[in-house]
């Protein structure tokens, strides 16, 4: 039994025990006969009122139960609703609560990781500056070197370019009058001071070794053509310098030149190697034999030009292949540095344990010296040779062929 049953019965035993003290009240009275009827029918009356009043309240109160069941019934129904939506809400708090959680871990972890990251990245960036710093370093160190070579080389070439020519200029074959700056002839102007000079024809040959640190090498000679002239023509010695200057510079430089030789002011400039020297000399020594110089045939003067000219440009092209093929040859041996440690050790070791090939003095003399010997060592080279196998073995082995084939048919 629910509330609402127990309110209803509860009202009902209240009007019945109501009803009932009433009708014992009344016959306690007895007041009479007519009066007992009329307050009879009045109780009935009241009873009946009472009785419709209790039949309506019921009524309403079956009716108000079954709002009220039905209001339960739908609050049941939204508690349940509610109940359902509330345990998605926890279900969805619990997964956005994990989310979070697992949020909250990779953004530590991403944390971390960008912070390694970001130290790994400055240590790779100090390490790349080091080893920036550390390859400028080197390079500064090798082109420190290579000035300091360089000045070495140019420092060097001007005392030895003197000693040279001075030996050559001495040789029994060329017997050539030669000055330098520190003996100068008499009565020569000594602001000039060329490096070096020959006597030839009563005129005076300036082969002038240069001694430059300027890195742009064309320009240097251009500016020390133009200088020279000029010097040359404001000297009281005009007259007796010839009309071709020699500048001397070493052979490893020569190759920068694009233009080796100018004509400034009727005067010819030649830029030559110390290596060129001594044919230079051989051909003045040959044309200082004509007793005069008007003497000389235009076709032998230019043959003489010509034979110069051929010296001088094969001992350039000779001093190019040499010093292509020593680069050639170190690139090769830097090459090297690619194989592994042990084969490379192993080369080393079979490298050092290897002769050194040399020449022998005698034949070297021999071909330096003898241009048919060296024209007959490389005919040697060329020319035919005997067969190993006879012509009688090759006719052999043909017949011997044909005769088994034979049979085979």
């Amino acid at each position: 039994m629910d509330t609402m049953d127990f309110v209803l019965l509860f009202f009902l035993v209240l009007l019945i025990g109501l009803t009932v003290t009433l009708v014992i009240l009344a016959v306690r009275r007895r007041p009479g006969k007519d009066t007992l009827k009329h307050e009879y029918e009045s109780k009935l009356l009241t009873v009946s009122a009472d009785r419709e009043m209790l039949r309506v309240e019921t009524q309403r109160l079956k009716e108000e139960k079954s709002r009220i069941l039905g209001e339960k019934s739908r609050i049941e129904a939204q508690l349940i609703d509610d109940q359902a939506v509330l345990k998605a809400v926890r279900e969805s708090f619990s997964r956005l609560e994990r989310e979070k959680v697992e949020l909250e871990s990779r953004e530590q972890s991403r944390k971390q990781e960008m912070s390694r990251q970001v130290t790994e990245l400055e240590n790779s960036r100090k390490t790349l500056e080091l080893e920036r710093e550390r390859i400028l370093a080197e390079e500064k160190q090798q082109l420190q070197e290579m000035e300091e070579n360089r000045n070495r080389v140019w420092a060097l070439h001007e005392q030895s370019c003197i000693v040279r020519m001075r030996e050559v200029c001495s040789k029994p074959e060329y017997a050539f009058l030669s000055f330098d700056n520190t003996n100068l002839p008499d009565n020569f102007d000594q602001t000039l001071k060329p490096d070096f000079m020959i006597e030839f024809l009563d005129q005076y040959v300036i082969f002038d070794a240069k001694l430059s640190k300027s890195m742009n090498l064309q320009i240097y000679i251009q500016n020390q053509v133009k200088s020279t002239v000029k010097k040359i023509k404001n000297s009281p010695n005009v007259q007796d310098i010839y009309k071709t200057v020699f500048f001397v510079i070493p052979a490893v430089d020569a190759g920068q030149l694009k233009t080796v030789s100018w004509y400034e002011d009727g005067y010819s400039f030649y830029v030559i190697s110390i290596e060129a020297f001594e044919p230079i000399i051989a051909v003045f020594r040959k044309l200082k034999e004509y007793d005069l110089a008007e003497a000389y045939d235009p076709q032998e003067r230019e043959n003489i030009v010509n034979l110069i000219a051929a010296f001088d440009n094969h001992i350039r092209q000779q001093n190019a292949v040499n010093i292509l093929n020593t680069l050639r040859g170190l690139k090769i041996m830097g090459e090297k540095q690619t194989l592994s440690s042990d084969l490379a050790a192993s080369i080393e070791d079979r490298r050092k344990s290897m002769r050194m090939d040399s020449y022998k003095p005698t034949d070297f003399r021999r071909l330096m010296n003898d241009p048919k010997a060296q024209i007959a060592e490389i005919a040697a080279l060329i020319e035919p040779r005997e067969p190993v196998i006879g012509h009688e073995a090759v006719q052999e082995v043909i017949e011997t062929e044909m005769y088994a084939k034979q049979t085979d048919e």
